[in-house]
C-alpha cells in the first residue's frame, strides 16, 4: 500500500518497490491526485505491476479509479452503494473488514 503525501512521493515509491519486486502495489484516495497517478504508473509499468486503488469509500472513487486503469478496489468499510459501484466497475472488489 502507497499512501504518500504528494502524486511526486507516491509516484517514487511504487518506482521503488517494483524495482525491488513489489508487483501488487494499492495506491489509497488519501493521497492527493490518486487517479492520475493511477493512470501515469499504468503508463510506466503496463501489465508488469498490478496496481488497485485503496480506501475507496466514496462511489465516485470507484468510477475513477477504474477510469484510471486501476486492477483492484480496496474499500476499508462497505456501505452498499459503495459496494454497488465497486461491482459495476468489473475490477476485483477487496473489502477489508
Amino acid at each position: 500500500m502507497i499512501r504518500a503525501p504528494s502524486a511526486e512521493s507516491a509516484f517514487h515509491g511504487v518506482d521503488a518497490h517494483a524495482k525491488g519486486g513489489i508487483t501488487g502495489i494499492e495506491i489509497t484516495f488519501s493521497t492527493p491526485d490518486a487517479p492520475d497517478i493511477i493512470d501515469l504508473l499504468r503508463q510506466r509499468f503496463g501489465d508488469s505491476v498490478l496496481i488497485g486503488a485503496g480506501s475507496i469509500v466514496q462511489p465516485s472513487q470507484a468510477i475513477e479509479a477504474a477510469q484510471a486503469g486501476a486492477s483492484f478496489l480496496v474499500s476499508p468499510g462497505v456501505s452498499e452503494s459503495v459496494a454497488r459501484a465497486i461491482i459495476e466497475t468489473g475490477l476485483t472488489p477487496c473489502p477489508a473488514r
